[in-house]
């Protein structure tokens, strides 16, 4: 099953992505790193500027609304060992996808 074929079937779709990115306090303009959390990739692009953004983990969610108004929804969670990867994410959560 791919995207493409869920929206041809009527559905709708949307997935997202996300990332890990370091938070950090500014103490005295030297940033101390207190956790992580996860960020939607569209908000993404200054926080790699500011080189905040991990390479590794992440995760994708899919959710899917049928025709008859159902909805199903699946996530795929990327090791915090492992490079983030948009379409390893996907393919994992199309096949988790019960619908």
């Amino acid at each position: 099953m791919t995207i493409r074929e869920l929206r041809q079937a009527g559905n709708k779709t949307r997935v997202s992505h996300y990332r890990r990115i370091q938070c950090v306090e500014r103490d005295d303009s030297y940033p101390i790193k207190i956790g992580f959390i996860f960020q939607p990739m569209d908000e993404v692009r200054l926080l790699k500027q500011q080189r905040l953004l991990c390479p590794t983990g992440g995760y994708t969610r899919i959710e899917v609304t049928s025709p008859d108004q159902k909805e199903y929804s699946a996530v795929a969670f990327c090791s915090h060992k492992d490079a983030y990867c948009k379409k390893t994410g996907l393919k994992l959560c199309l096949e988790r996808l019960k619908l």
